[in-house]
Parts: structure tokens; C-alpha cells; sequence
């Protein structure tokens, strides 16, 4: 849904999509919370949106428990490693910087 939102030029149904989607990546989490693949869908779409969407703490929440089960399986999830370390980096980046902003 969210990815929807490129393919309109209507500002508010550009805003629809992106609230739909999100409400439905959000729903998922509270659902499977600790499944791997709805965290990292939902942490990279959260990251990618525009910071006055305030979604960079919700990719800050699903990095970080990422990187948590990481460190319990590193075996398993060895593959994930790199890519999750990196987005919780910059969002956590992201979300210093809103901070100071504010």
C-alpha cells in the first residue's frame, strides 16, 4: 500500500495509501512480533518514508530488535547481519538528528 503512493500525483491519496499501509505494517507487528520478515519490511518501509511522517522510530524499534536476534542466532541470521546493522545505524542517525531539529 504504502509503495502505492508513488503512483498518484493527489497529495492526499498519496497520504492514504501511506497511512493505510502503514496501519497494516504496524497490525503485523503487534500480530507476529517476532517475525523476522514483517520486521524487516516494515523497518525498511519506515525508514525510506519522509521524516515528517515520524515513522523513524518505528524502524529504530524493528532494527534494534533485530540486531537482538541476531545476537541470540548469529548462525542463522548471519545472512541479515550487514543490512540490519546498517539501517539501525542510520536510523537511529535519523532519529538523533529529528531530536535536535525539534
Amino acid at each position: 500500500k504504502t509503495m502505492m503512493a508513488k503512483t498518484t500525483w493527489d497529495p492526499i491519496q498519496k497520504l492514504s495509501y501511506v497511512n493505510d499501509g502503514t496501519a497494516l505494517m504496524d497490525r503485523a507487528v503487534k500480530r507476529a512480533p517476532d517475525n523476522i520478515t514483517v520486521r524487516m519490511t516494515r523497518g525498511a518501509n519506515s525508514l525510506a518514508l519522509p521524516a515528517f511522517l515520524n515513522r523513524v522510530g518505528c524502524a529504530v524499534e524493528d532494527y534494534a530488535y533485530l540486531a537482538e536476534r541476531i545476537e541470540q542466532s548469529p548462525v542463522e541470521l548471519a545472512a541479515i547481519r550487514q543490512p540490519v546493522t546498517r539501517a539501525l545505524a542510520e536510523a537511529r542517525g535519523r532519529q538523533a538528528k529529528n531530536a535536535k531539529t525539534e
